[in-house]
């Protein structure tokens, strides 16, 4: 029987040696899925794209999906796609993105779409550089390019963010659709009874690399994905460093987002990440002060909100704000308004004014990037932003009036 035993337990050892040996030499199929032919070179030409050819610094042949901005001011998303290749790019975003203002790339991958070659992190980080280096012969310069990574494309995208960091040319911005914390979680979480850690040659560590890619972050997850955890990004999210932006998408799976409407979160942050320092710090030159109900004025520094555009962007991935100074809102008429903290870091007072100058309502502490809706509760044609908890501090309350000569009221 003990002999029997022993069989027993040599033979499971053998079977979990062997389990462990065919992981190690098959992993890559199980990552990287390539194989797909590439699409015609006009599949995407009604939306202004251009099939191009490129070269890796290895000599691999690659090509992508080009599309020039009119502007040649305006920044160039640099797509980087999932390990199923790039047709979820070309249905569901490739037509959605040419609607920006920015150029457009989609890049692939050796062993994807017709391309020869064997993907590997390193290759596909050599084929992330050269889409680099292409933009770069066509003007574009890494501070003008926002690296967008879906799935697979996420670990890509960081890699590549936090090279060119570490080469003191960050991009413009990090856009990451469906990410994924590191490969090494991801199969620990799939393949628990295996040593994934000692196992894994391509490890995508985007957890320990997010932290220093200097550049502002959006990231969008679904919490019905059935293929990447919403945990992964939530844990990818927490290690960014400001200014970074975290959507989190109801009823989300792994590549349907843009049915949710993620488009206009790309559009605003699109806008924003291109945007110096000093507008994300912003421009608090207008003068503004609040009379109290007890005689007491309070002095503040404001920045104008005056178009549409202005007024959509408010005070979203802004990072400072000091206690006297705001943002206010110059609408056209009297009209009921509703505000909400989408994309904004920074808790906020928002204090809804009338036509005369007069607070008729106060909304205290909005918290960062919460989607309730705050009402203005009645018709109104001024709004203040001001950092959160300073109305309470300073002791502004309804009923106290507002003077500004940007409200035309003296």
């Amino acid at each position: 029987m003990l002999r029997i035993l022993k069989r027993l337990i040599l033979l499971l050892i053998a079977i979990y040696a062997l389990g462990c040996l065919y992981l190690y030499v098959e992993q890559r199929t199980f990552i990287y899925h390539g194989g797909n032919e590439a699409p015609a070179a006009d599949a995407l030409a009604g939306a202004g794209y251009k099939k191009v050819t490129y070269q890796a610094s290895d000599g691999q042949g690659l090509w992508g999906f080009y599309r020039p901005s009119a502007d040649p001011a305006q920044p160039v998303l640099l797509v980087l796609h999932g390990n199923t290749g790039i047709k979820p790019i070309i249905d569901d975003r490739a037509v959605p993105l040419s609607t920006l203002d920015a150029g457009v790339f989609i890049a692939t991958y050796r062993g994807f779409e017709g391309n020869t070659g064997e993907p590997s992190e390193d290759n596909l980080g050599l084929d992330a550089q050269a889409a680099v280096d292409y933009l770069g012969t066509q003007g574009i310069e890494p501070k003008q390019i926002i690296l967008y990574g879906h799935s697979l494309g996420t670990g890509v995208a960081v890699d590549e963010a936090y090279k060119l960091a570490a080469q003191h040319a960050p991009v413009d911005g990090l856009i990451l659709e469906a990410p994924f914390s590191s490969m090494v979680s991801m199969a620990a979480a799939q393949y628990w009874f295996m040593p994934t850690g000692m196992l894994l040659k391509d490890r995508f560590d985007s957890i320990n690399r997010i932290a220093d890619v200097k550049t502002p972050v959006l990231i969008l997850h679904g919490d019905a994905d059935k293929t990447i955890p919403q945990s992964q990004a939530r844990t990818l999210c927490d290690k960014a460093q400001l200014p970074k932006t975290c959507i989190w998408i109801s009823g989300g799976g792994h590549a349907d987002l843009y049915k949710f409407g993620v488009l206009n979160d790309v559009k605003s942050f699109v806008m924003l990440a291109s945007a110096d320092d000093s507008a994300l710090l912003g421009h608090y030159d207008q003068p503004l002060t609040i009379t109290l109900a007890a005689g007491k004025t309070v002095p503040m520094t404001v920045e104008l909100a005056l178009t549409p555009a202005e007024q959509e962007t408010g005070m979203m991935f802004r990072t400072r704000l000091a206690d006297d100074q705001g943002m206010l809102f110059v609408f056209p008429t009297l009209d009921t308004k509703t505000f909400w903290m989408k994309n904004t870091e920074l808790p906020l007072d928002i204090i809804f004014i009338d036509t005369n100058g007069k607070i008729t309502h106060i909304a205290h502490d909005a918290q960062p990037n919460d989607e309730s809706l705050i009402p203005s509760g009645g018709p109104v044609q001024f709004v203040l932003e001001i950092k959160g908890g300073m109305a309470a501090r300073m002791g502004i309350a309804e009923g106290d009036i507002v003077r500004s000569p940007s409200l035309g009221l003296h």
